[in-house]
């Protein structure tokens, strides 16, 4: 079994207190235009092209790149996409993962914090 680090009660509650002033990490201008861009999914191409890549043994992939520069020069721009959208996911995961530790800080304070995550569990699994 994995050893637990614990902290001290009085540096958990310093952690806590710190967490507690942060101000706000979005204005709601900026929350919706986030999610605008979500809903545009101005990543499609890229997520499709990743997609149907992963569809073809590397040695078509390979071939066709190396005998071809007009599937060359398409499968440079797709490569520039899929990095651009991976950089765009990371960011969203950032995003989430704080978001994620916001909740789970204000949690920690109640008592019934173990219930409370059973009781989710419990309706995620039953939907």
């Amino acid at each position: 079994m994995a050893k637990q680090n614990r902290i001290s009660d009085k540096k958990a509650m310093d952690l806590y207190a710190t967490a507690k002033a942060m101000p706000a990490a979005l204005t709601k201008e900026q929350m919706v235009e986030m999610e605008d861009v979500c809903r545009e999914d101005r990543n499609g191409l890229a997520r499709r092209a990743a997609l149907a890549t992963l569809t073809v043994p590397c040695a078509g992939l390979f071939e066709s790149v190396e005998h071809d520069r007009e599937t060359a020069s398409a499968m440079a721009s797709v490569a520039l996409a899929m990095h651009d959208y991976v950089e765009h996911l990371e960011a969203v995961k950032n995003i989430v993962v704080a978001a994620e530790t916001r909740v789970r800080m204000a949690l920690c304070a109640r008592e019934d914090m173990a219930d409370l995550f059973a009781e989710a569990e419990q309706e995620r699994a039953a939907s």
